[in-house]
């Protein structure tokens, strides 16, 4: 009997989504959870991908809450993906952040899921 793997992608967050998860209240976390489980399950093939400066990234939405996941396929690994950022924001500013965090965050210092610090 072989073992069916229920997460077939794992993921790797940029150190700041901590804070951006620390500033939402209960009822947005479980929402934000549920998008990384969908991650977890169907990877980067999710979500709306962007366009100019983020051309390689998706955006997982959760219009009628406010809130956005911004993540790509890690560059090296077919199974990892990325999450850049998570959390409420209005449009431009999510845009601006991740693209602020994308530039200025060395991606060895991403961590797993359970290393993942709420400050």
């Amino acid at each position: 009997m072989t073992s069916v793997e229920l997460f077939p992608f794992s993921l790797q967050f940029f150190p700041e989504v901590a804070e951006d998860l620390a500033a939402l209240d209960h009822s947005q976390i479980i929402l934000i959870d549920k998008g990384f489980l969908k991650l977890k399950h169907q990877g980067w093939n999710i979500g709306k991908p962007l366009v100019g400066d983020l051309v390689g990234f998706n955006e997982l939405k959760y219009r009628k809450a406010g809130l956005r996941i911004i993540f790509r396929r890690q560059r090296n690994s077919l199974q990892v993906v990325e999450v850049v950022v998570a959390g409420r924001r209005k449009d431009s500013e999510v845009f601006r952040l991740a693209n602020y965090r994308i530039h200025n965050t060395n991606e060895d210092n991403l961590v797993d899921e359970r290393d993942l610090d709420m400050k």
